[in-house]
């Protein structure tokens, strides 16, 4: 028995197919060629989009806003909760650590009121805190005992 020696063309789904009988091997190489074309096309859209999706991941910025909560004699001030209110609406909180320190991290560029909530004292809010890109940006509160 011979082997069956019909050629054999890829469909656009990529699986094989018989040729018809009267294809010649130069139609079949100039259906393969086209197909090989139309791959590369999809292949260079492909890498594309991922790299525009990688430059827009990678291009998102961050900053941060610390500082030190204290008291009107200069003590450093622990357990004090901030509050960091974007332009945008967007809301982050924070709470001064041991020795009064604190940190808002990875917040978006943008103006900011930080506030200070603390029972004992006297409220303390500063507008308008410009946080750029990629950096960092200090707000140094000094609060009052009420």
């Amino acid at each position: 028995m011979t082997p069956d020696r019909r050629l054999v063309t890829i469909c656009a789904g990529g699986y094989p197919r018989a040729a018809p009988e009267s294809s010649t091997q130069h139609e079949l190489a100039d259906q393969a060629r086209l197909y090989s074309e139309d791959t590369e096309i999809d292949l260079k859209k492909g890498v594309l989009l991922i790299l525009l999706f990688s430059v827009v991941a990678f291009g998102q910025t961050f900053s941060s806003l610390r500082g030190t909560i204290t008291d009107s004699a200069g003590r450093n001030i622990p357990g004090i909760r901030l509050i960091a209110l974007g332009s945008s609406g967007i809301r982050y909180e924070t709470t001064s650590d041991a020795e009064g320190a604190y940190v808002f991290d990875r917040l978006e560029p943008g103006l900011y009121t930080v506030r200070v909530d603390a029972s004992d004292f006297k409220p303390f809010s500063r507008e308008e805190v410009n946080v750029g890109t990629n950096g960092e940006r200090s707000v140094l509160p000094s609060i009052s005992r009420i």
